[in-house]
């Protein structure tokens, strides 16, 4: 008996699943006739042409804009900031701005402020305006150590100061010139601290080694073309907000 409605039990389970495998089947086939129907195909073809490529090109143009201004701001970056850096260097050679180099120095001047402009404008994140602004006053002070060190003799201690606190390429420049220095240039026996009298992003500078000021002058220029490069790196990776 007990053997007969075990057997009964399982042909009743073995019956139900087939039927419920049988209306899966059925209800299997009825949505594969729904998906093909011509209407139903009629509206995931409009879904797809109304919707899902043009969110997809959007998305393209905008990803292709947002690189066109990053690329444009970075070259902006790198033709200003080297023209300006070179001309500061003719200028600490020939000890007298001509009218030509002036002229130049005024359109440095206007084009860092069109590039302060538009990063502000679209960039997301403020910090590389702001960045770009004591890069400015940076490459300002050190022109003015090239024209004329003794109205601000602060001037290209204050510009080496602030750019080992503000770059991590300069400092990287600093730490090789100072491993190839060695001994020839001593380091003094307590750091000098002084005020600095341009406009730059700190107020005091900080000296720590007896330089020479023609090495001070080109070891400060080969941190600011580093801190040229690292400028345009963020700018290249940083994130368009107008798109």
């Amino acid at each position: 008996m007990w053997v007969r409605k075990r057997a009964r039990r399982r042909v009743d389970t073995a019956t139900a699943r087939a039927e419920r495998s049988g209306i899966r089947g059925r209800l299997s086939g009825a949505g594969q006739e729904v998906l093909r129907h011509p209407v139903i195909l009629m509206l995931i073809g409009a879904l797809i042409s109304s919707y899902l490529i043009p969110s997809f090109t959007r998305k393209w143009q905008d990803h292709q804009k947002a690189l066109e201004v990053r690329s444009d701001l970075a070259s902006q970056i790198a033709g200003s900031a080297t023209s300006a850096i070179m001309r500061s260097e003719a200028v600490h050679l020939q000890h007298k701005p001509t009218a030509a180099e002036q002229n130049a120095w005024l359109g440095w001047r206007i084009r860092s402020a069109a590039v302060q402009a538009r990063l502000r404008a679209y960039l997301s994140d403020s910090t590389l305006a702001r960045e770009w602004t004591g890069f400015m006053q940076e490459v300002e002070a050190f022109h003015l150590a090239s024209k004329n060190p003794a109205s601000d003799p602060s001037a290209l201690g204050c510009v080496h100061t602030a750019l080992l606190l503000s770059s991590a390429a300069a400092r990287r420049v600093e730490d090789a010139a100072r491993r190839e220095a060695g001994k020839d240039i001593p380091r003094l026996r307590k750091p000098r601290r002084f005020a600095c009298l341009s406009p730059l992003p700190i107020q005091r500078g900080l000296r720590r080694f007896r330089d020479p000021f023609d090495y001070e002058y080109y070891l400060v220029e080969d941190e600011l073309s580093a801190r040229r490069t690292e400028l345009i790196a963020q700018v290249l990776g940083a994130h368009v907000s107008a798109f």
